[in-house]
């Protein structure tokens, strides 16, 4: 139990703090996020629940992946637009 409870939380807590140390702070969050269609498609294909399928559900988990999307195509044009910046400094030195 105790192993057990040390594997969950611990490797979930270094996890996620590396996906913040590889990524940032937002786009490792918003990444806890897509647990929501994951947990519906393992609901069904896994369990067999063919009754979750509906327009909201789908309508539900296809906004956690674009909004998914979005914010990391946000992150990588602030990435560039700070490289960018960092090299007309560099030149002005």
């Amino acid at each position: 139990l105790i192993i057990k409870g040390l594997l969950d939380n611990v490797l979930s807590d270094y996890l996620w703090a590396r996906a913040i140390i590889l990524t940032s702070a937002t786009v490792a969050t918003v990444g806890l996020g897509l647990t929501i269609p994951m947990a519906l498609l393992s609901d069904i294909f896994i369990m067999g629940r063919d009754d979750l399928i509906s327009p909201s559900s789908i309508f539900g988990a296809l906004s956690v992946l674009i909004g998914f999307v979005f914010v990391n195509i946000g992150e990588g044009r602030e990435d560039e637009a700070a490289q960018i910046q960092e090299r007309s400094d560099g030149h002005a030195a």
